[in-house]
């Protein structure tokens, strides 16, 4: 028997406890719109049916856990300013059924890994309001199934790859970026 766990859009406030990712088969995480603290579990790697891991609007730190990479089935990570620190992990390229990213609104640093080309059934990946730099990262062209691209408000220089422009003739539809910082001849809109 496995648990869906949803206490969205309350005033619920404390810490993730530890515990729920091992003693408990989750497949869907949803705590959005509380007050919840503290830092994502280090062993959220031991729920290893979680589908869906919703975390946005709350007031974590930290950065996200590199055990994270252990969840096979997640579709779906959804943790939009939730004030977490640190560097986009690699192991994030071991999701290879996540169709929804949403990172933004955080305090990331760094590049994106080129590593997130392996995301092959990703269809929203947003970076958008961090602080991430460098270069974006041709890889993305390479992702077939994105339909929509934010990474406005951050640091990138450099240009968008005419390889995720022609994405825009297939399944993209939507490319938000700096665009007085970042050249890009493909954008749909500019910042």
């Amino acid at each position: 028997m496995y648990i869906t766990f949803r206490l969205e859009y309350h005033t619920f406030a404390g810490k993730i406890p530890d515990t729920l990712f091992t003693e408990t088969p989750l497949t869907t995480f949803r705590i959005q719109l509380n007050s919840i603290s503290g830092t994502i579990p280090s062993n959220i790697g031991s729920a290893k049916s979680l589908k869906h891991l919703v975390l946005s609007g709350n007031q974590l730190s930290g950065s996200i856990p590199p055990s994270i990479g252990e969840l096979d089935h997640l579709e779906e990570v959804l943790l939009w300013n939730t004030n977490l620190g640190g560097t986009i992990p690699d192991v994030l390229s071991e999701l290879r059924n996540l169709t929804r990213l949403d990172l933004s609104n955080n305090r990331l640093s760094g590049s994106i890994p080129s590593s997130i080309l392996y995301l092959t059934s990703l269809k929203e990946l947003s970076l958008n309001d961090n602080e991430l730099s460098g270069t974006i990262p041709v890889e993305i062209g390479l992702m077939k199934s994105l339909h929509t691209l934010l990474l406005d408000r951050n640091l990138f220089n450099g240009k968008i790859s005419h390889k995720i422009c022609r994405l825009l003739n297939r399944d993209l539809k939507k490319i938000e970026i700096d665009c007085n910082k970042i050249e890009c001849t493909c954008c749909t809109h500019c910042l």
